[in-house]
């Protein structure tokens, strides 16, 4: 019986703070495509990269995860955390992936990641060039900070990773 962190991570951020948690727990993170047998552990802290609304490596790891005791899910995405109408569209993107039920039993932590853009792979860089297009059509009195926030930022480099952030998930193993 213990904790076992898994994650998954396309380009990095993710596994730095699955590191980083791992470090100052003393407990090994391991990708998900390698997590092994679950079922014995009271608690899997599963983080995961959001693209497209998606968790990296949820869906494949979804069931062995649902035989563990205490799920904690950590997301980890370029939407600030902080406001709520992007914790609400985590949250209803999330619950897609690990339905109802699972949801409702699973602890929750959200943190902001980084992009690199000249490091997307075709898909993501395809995604965002849309995502871009569809929120410079908007008026500019309907754009929201985080809408600002993306065209200022399109096409560079943007990290908002915040290690000292794992300290939230720390404290549920307490």
């Amino acid at each position: 019986m213990g904790v076992k962190i898994v994650y998954g991570s396309h380009y990095g951020t993710t596994e730095r703070y699955a590191q980083e948690l791992s470090r100052r727990v003393g407990i090994p993170a391991v990708d998900y495509r390698k997590m092994g047998e679950i079922s014995s552990q009271d608690t899997v802290i599963y983080l995961g990269g959001l693209y497209a609304g998606g968790l990296v490596g949820l869906k494949k790891s979804l069931p062995k995860l649902k035989t563990a005791a205490n799920l904690i899910v950590v997301t980890v995405g370029l939407a600030d955390p902080e406001e709520e109408e992007n914790v609400q569209h985590i949250r209803a993107s999330v619950t897609k992936q690990l339905g109802e039920e699972l949801t409702a039993k699973t602890t929750f932590i959200h943190l902001r990641g980084g992009i690199d853009y000249g490091k997307l792979n075709m898909l993501h860089r395809t995604m965002m060039r849309m995502l871009y297009s569809q929120i410079k059509k908007k008026p500019v009195d309907q754009l929201s900070e985080e809408d600002q926030e993306l065209i200022a930022t399109y096409g560079k480099k943007v990290d908002f990773t915040d290690l000292s952030s794992v300290e939230k998930i720390q404290a549920l193993l307490k």
